[in-house]
């Protein structure tokens, strides 16, 4: 018997659904500063922050002013009822905590909203960034680029930090009730599928993330990953094997997990990816969906 992909994985929609009782979406935002990562040591490899938002998005304009451009259309386009906030690019909390608190208290005026997700790094977040967040009494999660546990793929994507501010992060959050999301990429040169295993079963442990976001190593003209050796680059996965991996991996994920991503979207706008997978994102997630039926994948089956 055939089932949708929501009855055999815990879903980003169907656990916001269950969460506030209606269909709530992602609304991508910026604070409008820049990552010092990039700033100072020029960034991960595989990073194009244009694609991060609605190109009709300036970084001159509040919040506030971003939500009542971009709502609008993503409740014509989703039918959704209300928004989550989405600082989406760059470390959105590289900013004093005051400065950060009259940011994200500016997002939760639009009507819309009924939360915050503010995506950074782990080596952004410090007990006083907490404790702001906390403050603004509001339904917050906070989302960790990490990509993998394994430190020669660390090395290898430049993200400029180890596994010990992932460590620290997390611990934080802990103490401080604070949600969290983590962003990993599968596919990395180099990394084996037990690799990729130990990194999903490395966060099964942990409480404080309920959130992992699965991603395709995408290839942007422009940078430093486009200028790898075209032999560490044939050995991203193709869309295909892409698909096959994410069957071999779901399956060592928790239950409890929520899976908000499985595939890096944005391609169509931006135009500029090499070897983009062909089609878009409900194509993609159709597939998947044939392909869990196919082989009787379910979130969490080799999860003792």
């Amino acid at each position: 018997m055939r089932l949708r992909l929501e009855e055999r994985v815990n879903t980003y929609g169907s656990h916001l659904k269950q969460k506030y009782g209606r269909r709530v979406f992602r609304a991508g935002i910026s604070t409008g500063f820049d990552c010092p990562h990039r700033k100072e040591k020029g960034g991960c490899v595989f990073c194009l922050p244009e694609t991060f938002t609605d190109s009709e998005i300036k970084t001159d304009m509040s919040p506030l002013e971003q939500l009542e451009l971009i709502v609008p259309k993503i409740k014509k386009g989703c039918g959704v009822d209300k928004v989550l906030a989405y600082f989406q690019d760059n470390t959105s909390t590289a900013a004093n905590p005051e400065k950060l608190r009259k940011i994200f208290a500016n997002a939760l005026q639009h009507s819309d909203v009924v939360g915050l997700i503010i995506s950074t790094r782990p080596d952004a977040i410090d007990e006083d960034v907490l404790e702001m967040l906390i403050s603004l009494q509001t339904d917050i999660c906070l989302e960790i680029g990490v990509q993998s546990i394994h430190q020669k793929s660390l090395d290898l994507l430049r993200r400029g930090h180890s596994m010990k501010e992932v460590e620290r992060a997390i611990r934080l959050a802990e103490e401080y009730g604070v949600e969290l999301g983590v962003h990993l990429i599968l596919g990395i040169p180099g990394e084996s599928l037990e690799d990729m295993i130990e990194t999903v079963q490395y966060f099964n442990t942990k409480k404080s993330v309920t959130q992992l976001k699965l991603h395709n190593l995408i290839v942007f003209e422009g940078t430093a990953l486009s200028q790898f050796d075209r032999e560490i680059l044939s050995r991203i996965p193709t869309y295909e094997e892409y698909v096959e991996l994410l069957g071999k991996i779901v399956p060592y994920i928790g239950k409890d997990k929520v899976i908000s991503r499985f595939f890096t979207s944005n391609l169509a706008r931006s135009g500029s990816a090499i070897d983009a997978f062909p089609g878009v994102k409900r194509n993609w997630l159709s597939r998947l969906e044939s392909h869990f039926n196919e082989c009787d994948v379910f979130q969490g089956a080799n999860v003792g």
